[in-house]
């Protein structure tokens, strides 16, 4: 990707896994701030990011934002209120806050709050990552033709909203703004609460009702996003809500195909968010056996 003219004078991140380390990396390889100051809650992580010239390493997130024109935090979702309060009295005015949260109703609700009125907030989504994690992990071209998601609240000034797409656009994003709640009805993974938006469809195995996560959708976004099966009539299928005979919830087959790890983010999905403990051992054990598992 050709260099251009930076974009941000200052950019301040938090944060640094394989998300905020692979944007410290990209907007220090594509030139889109003249300065980038860094921090993590963890020293052994700050020492990393020095070692691989991440930024400006600084101890505190309040030193970090000082006189930033950007303030990205790339933290977990329930951080993202804590941080906020600590950051919101050095935040000078005109900044823009974002995140990277891949629920963006809990964040909005956390976070605004301590939003001084002076300071422009547009929650952002980059649906882009791998197995790994840690400031090792991050490369620049992690967000290379991957959507970024941006979710700005109702009355987000027009300036912000323009800013932070050109942001990710300059890391090589391709940017969709959509409201918060569709959002979290059609993107939502929560680490938090360990959930992932997904729809369960009515079916029959053996003559027996059984519900199936598909990994088609209705939403032509859903669909491109996730390089998926863009079904329209899936809208119209019934989605049941408790225990009777028209939304049945005896058993759930989860079914993955295909390449392994990186190579199949849904199957990756599948088995790292949706399968846990004992569940996620035999899914393991099961994958040497067969591409296809019950």
């Amino acid at each position: 990707m050709s260099q251009t003219p930076p974009l941000l004078d200052h950019l301040a991140i938090i944060g640094l896994g394989l998300i905020g380390s692979s944007i410290a990396r990209a907007v220090r390889d594509y030139g889109v701030a003249r300065q980038v100051t860094v921090t993590d809650a963890s020293a052994q992580v700050r020492t990393i990011a020095r070692d691989l010239n991440l930024g400006k390493v600084v101890e505190t997130s309040a030193d970090a934002v000082r006189d930033a024109d950007m303030v990205i935090l790339c933290i977990p979702v329930a951080q993202c209120g804590s941080v906020m309060a600590e950051i919101e009295r050095h935040l000078k005015p005109g900044a823009i806050v974002s995140d990277v949260g891949s629920v963006k109703g809990a964040v909005v609700r956390d976070m605004i709050p301590h939003m001084p009125a002076n300071v422009h907030f547009v929650p952002a989504h980059p649906v882009a990552g791998t197995e790994q994690s840690g400031p090792e992990a991050g490369f620049a071209e992690l967000f290379a033709d991957r959507w970024c998601i941006l979710t700005p609240p109702d009355g987000t000034n027009d300036s912000a909203v323009k800013t932070t797409t050109a942001f990710w656009q300059a890391l090589g994003a391709d940017v969709e703004i959509m409201p918060i709640d569709h959002h979290d009805q059609v993107l939502a993974i929560d680490p938090v609460n360990m959930t992932v938006t997904i729809n369960l469809i009515n079916g029959f195995s053996f003559g027996k009702p059984v519900w199936y996560m598909s990994m088609d959708t209705s939403i032509p976004l859903g669909a491109a996003i996730e390089h998926n099966t863009f079904a329209p009539l899936m809208a119209a299928i019934h989605l049941g809500g408790d225990d009777t005979f028209s939304s049945p919830i005896e058993r759930i087959f989860i079914s993955t195909n295909g390449a392994h790890d990186c190579a199949n983010p849904q199957r990756q999905a599948c088995v790292r968010v949706c399968c846990q403990g004992r569940l996620r051992d035999w899914l393991c054990q099961a994958d040497r056996r067969s591409d296809t598992r019950p």
